[in-house]
């Protein structure tokens, strides 16, 4: 299930937005309203979440190589809000943006936010210009591609931006050589999202929080409580419920409250195995015939291994 936020029907806006590259986040947000009518909510709820309006803008302006956004299953706006971003990108920026979806269907509902998105719009310069099954052009040159979740489609083009939803659903490979995409181009600096619900514990989503750990990628965490937040939470209460019977209560936890996801399952639970050992006494390659003595035996002791 995929939600957006609810856009009441409204007339057309006679006032014309001149597109121009926004330089802060007050200018985007304003240049945003004005073409759109759109804002996203940016009041954080949980202590250690961030908002969809933070996520966006440090994806937007480009402020690290690769920004992670995790939200919850449907209800956090994640397919509605990377539409969004790659309108911008393209309109805004002039740049060249692919979508790339844990599936085939997932890119193309990422490309149909695209085209409903443009085709409300208020733009007099840089809309849509032309739109085909997996494309969308625009009248400033930019181009918007869904792209299957394939080693073959995901090696051809290099547009300033890249946009992968639900990562959870995709296979690592696949990210890794889509991740060789974005070059700057244009005085467009390269920019890459990875968005997705973390589910699997060993899937591609726990590498992805893993990498960015290890090099300093941003981390958003956003959740059904952070875009119901008034003023701009687009999530009502019915909406909430009506995920929340539909679902079990371990679902709920993991894809819906963020929680890590459970192991059960496996064969082998990482976490007692972890327990297992401690680092402080060192590491050792266990080279044949090596002899480690990690403190001397003791008289009387048992020792077992």
């Amino acid at each position: 299930m995929s939600s957006a936020p609810v856009v009441a029907p409204r007339q057309r806006v006679r006032e014309t937005v001149v597109v121009r590259p926004p330089r802060t986040p007050d200018e985007l947000r304003e240049v945003l309203w004005r073409a759109f009518r759109l804002r996203l909510p940016d009041v954080k709820v949980c202590e250690h979440h961030s908002t969809p309006w933070a996520a966006f803008c440090d994806a937007f302006f480009a402020r690290a190589p690769v920004v992670v956004w995790k939200g919850s299953r449907g209800l956090a706006g994640k397919t509605f809000s990377l539409g969004l971003l790659t309108v911008a990108e393209g309109v805004f920026l002039g740049a060249d943006v692919n979508l790339l979806g844990g599936s085939g269907q997932q890119s193309k509902l990422g490309l149909t936010y695209v085209s409903d998105n443009l085709r409300n719009s208020n733009i007099v310069s840089g809309g849509a210009q032309s739109d085909v099954a997996h494309e969308t052009r625009l009248q400033n040159g930019a181009v918007i591609r869904a792209l299957m979740a394939s080693q073959t489609s995901v090696r051809g083009p290099h547009p300033q931006r890249l946009r992968l939803d639900e990562a959870d659903e995709m296979d690592l490979a696949v990210l890794d050589a889509a991740m060789g995409q974005p070059m700057a181009r244009g005085g467009v600096r390269s920019q890459v999202v990875i968005s997705s619900t973390h589910q699997y514990p060993d899937g591609t989503m726990s590498e992805v929080l893993k990498r960015a750990a290890e090099r300093g990628w941003p981390v958003h965490e956003f959740c059904w409580r952070e875009t119901s937040a008034p003023p701009h939470g687009w999530l009502t209460r019915e909406m909430i419920d009506d995920a929340r019977d539909r679902v079990t209560a371990a679902m709920w936890q993991t894809e819906y409250d963020l929680q890590e996801p459970n192991p059960e399952g496996r064969a082998i639970d990482t976490d007692a195995v972890r327990r297992m050992f401690r680092d402080d006494l060192g590491d050792f390659p266990g080279l044949e015939g090596e002899r480690i003595e990690i403190e001397p035996p003791q008289a009387g002791a048992r020792y077992a291994h």
